[in-house]
């Protein structure tokens, strides 16, 4: 559930307050009026499947079909992503850096999947298998461009605290 800035798996229910376990470990005690006066998210209620995304940029240039292909069969190849629905892999924007991918694919949720974990899984996989397909992952850089049509003026001064004849 997700709960007032609490996220975690329902542990205990009590007469006057249940136990949250959240995804780091910690317990909150909620009182079960806060149940019925707040909004709350059930991740699980009628479907434990939840859908995740992983955004990756690679550099302008690269064969964008094939980095597609290999993204798409690291989440195939791991045994915690759901087959159906089928992970898929869109081409999602031109960037100021590099062309931007999103990979998205459902994992069932459960005591013994964190998905943060498998987010992790998927991002190692995606930068080892692109890296041996010689598909980089840029970092930001920016091109400058001189318009050099006349010439430019070059002048020679000297740094305030340097002595003279330096």
């Amino acid at each position: 559930i997700a709960l007032g800035g609490i996220t975690g798996h329902v542990t205990a229910v009590d007469l006057r307050a249940s136990t949250v376990r959240g995804f780091d470990g910690v317990e909150a005690l909620v009182p079960n009026s806060s149940f019925l006066e707040n909004q709350v998210v059930n991740w699980t209620y009628s479907n434990p499947r939840i859908r995740r995304e992983i955004r990756i940029g690679i550099a302008y240039g690269a064969p964008v079909h094939q980095a597609a292909e290999i993204i798409g069969g690291c989440a195939a190849d791991h045994g915690q992503v759901l087959k159906d629905p089928a992970p898929e892999v869109f081409f999602e924007d031109f960037g100021d850096n590099a062309l931007l991918l999103a990979l998205v694919f459902w994992v069932e949720l459960g005591p013994h999947l964190v998905s943060r974990r498998v987010d992790s899984d998927l991002r190692y996989a995606m930068e080892k298998r692109l890296a041996a397909a010689g598909i980089p992952i840029p970092f930001p850089q920016r091109d400058v461009h001189l318009n050099v049509s006349q010439a430019l003026p070059v002048r020679l001064t000297r740094a305030p605290d340097s002595p003279i004849g330096e």
